[in-house]
Order: C-alpha cells, then structure tokens, then sequence
C-alpha cells in the first residue's frame, strides 16, 4: 500500500500522539517506579534511541501502524496485533491503538446530512467498556475524522463512568 504525502503526514502525526502517550506513560513508570537514575555517556546522546517502555501496545489495525511504531523507535516484541474480538479479553488498564477505518463504519450513521454515532452499535460498546476498565485507547484516523474520533471517545467516555458532556464548536484543524 502507497500512502500519499497527506496519508503520511496523517500517520506521523497519529505516531507523534502514540509516542507522547508512552513518554507519558513511561513518566508515570518512573515517578511511581524504583528511584534510581541511568546515566548515558555523551556518545549516546546523538544516536537513535529507542522509546523505553515496557507496556505492551495492542493495535487493531493495518500492518502500516505497526510499521510506524517500531519506525519511530518502539520495540517491536512490545507490539501486539489484535483483531476486535479479542480487545474484550486484554489485561485491564492496557493501551490500546485502533484504526479508525476499522471501527467507524459501525459507528457512524449519517442520516439526512446529519452524522451521530450509534450508541447501540457493538463498536462503540467496546470502546466504552475499554474506557471504563481503564485502558488507555487511542484511534488512528485522517484528519477529516478528527471531530468524529474526539466526539466517540467523549461520548464513550460519558458513557462508561455514567456522565455528561458538553459539546463546544472547535475551530477546523490547519493542514499543513
């Protein structure tokens, strides 16, 4: 599969918000971790570093995710390619990477020019139970679905610790 320039910028950006998430994760690990501090010899310091994380990183979605995380340093043993139906299985408390392509089409329903998500929809079920166990998910999607991604993980958000949310009207993403 070819990905144009504006896929791959897509991608980059997807993989940029993977990467802080895991930096972040890896912060948390090391605050709540064994107090003790690595030093790495300045000729290490302008070398390819890999991200250091110890988190198994469960994708649901096409080989080229994949191929961006362990492009951008994290180790590929770490990686697990899952299908939907085993995401109902995972260890709680576990992240989560899904494709957008995979889970939108049962998802969205765009009646009338008007574009709601479907609440009763198996997809977003399993959105909101993995958001109520406490897995850190993340969707993978174009920069035209954005509104849709944030308004779904909101909405499931919502849902699974039995909340409301307030909707405010965003300025349209620049692209670059």
């Amino acid at each position: 599969m070819v990905m144009g320039g504006f896929g791959l910028r897509l991608l980059v950006v997807a993989l940029s918000v993977v990467a802080l998430v895991l930096v972040f994760v890896l912060a948390l690990h090391i605050v709540n971790g064994p107090k003790t501090i690595n030093r790495a010899s300045l000729g290490t310091v302008n070398g390819p570093a890999p991200i250091g994380i110890n988190t198994p990183i469960y994708v649901v979605g096409p080989t080229t995710l994949i191929q961006g995380l362990t492009s951008i340093g994290i180790n590929q043993s770490l990686i697990r390619p899952v299908g939907l139906s085993e995401l109902p299985s995972l260890p709680n408390n576990s992240l989560v990477l899904i494709d957008w392509s995979v889970i939108g089409p049962g998802l969205i329903i765009n009646g009338g020019g008007l574009v709601h998500v479907n609440v009763s929809s198996t997809n977003f079920k399993l959105i909101r139970e993995l958001i109520g166990r406490g897995d850190f998910v993340v969707i993978h999607g174009n920069s035209s679905d954005v509104p849709l991604i944030e308004y779904t993980l909101a909405l499931a958000w919502s849902r699974a610790y039995n909340t409301s949310i307030v909707a405010i009207p965003m300025p349209k993403y620049p692209s670059a």
